[in-house]
């Protein structure tokens, strides 16, 4: 075995860096932290929701879109497997495999008008590093599987058997 490059120290750093900025991407949306998230993204970031939305929005129409789908949920949000390329010692590119959750509580004000959402899928991300500090310059997000429970159609004693709103 050879000695390590430098250049592949530097991917290695990068590539750990990209993976803790989407790990305080999926925290700051659980923990509702919309100012921190906002930090996470170039000033000209893109996001684009596909089962939601029609094309992609800019970073504050985004967070806007986001807040609002979410109030009133407890969400967890985890990423897996990530596929990251440094394209350039400023640019890099990465997929990501998803799950999330989110329960609203018996009663509460779903803008989305649903009791629970579970879906699978994958994060498309281009990735920008400014001053030493890697943002996400684009995000897309793809599912492959959604359960979505209405209001009208939740069993509210098998929600509650779950540990959901007690």
């Amino acid at each position: 075995m050879g000695a390590v490059q430098l250049a592949d120290m530097e991917s290695v750093a990068a590539v750990l860096a990209i993976h803790t900025l989407k790990a305080r991407y999926f925290r700051c949306i659980d923990a509702r932290d919309w100012a921190s998230l906002r930090t996470l993204f170039t000033p000209d970031a893109t996001l684009h929701f596909t089962e939601a939305q029609n094309a992609p929005l800019d970073l504050e129409a985004s967070i806007a879109f986001i807040a609002s789908g979410m109030e009133g949920s407890v969400s967890v949000h985890h990423g897996h497997m990530p596929e990251i390329e440094i394209d350039t010692p400023t640019t890099a590119r990465g997929i990501w495999a998803m799950q999330d959750r989110l329960w609203w509580q018996p009663g509460g004000q779903s803008r989305l008008g649903l009791a629970a959402l579970e879906g699978c899928g994958h994060y498309h991300e281009e990735y920008q590093r400014d001053d030493g500090i890697w943002r996400i310059r684009s995000l897309l997000l793809i599912r492959q599987w959604v359960n979505a429970v209405p209001i009208a159609a939740a069993d509210q004693d098998s929600m509650q058997n779950r540990g959901i709103g007690q």
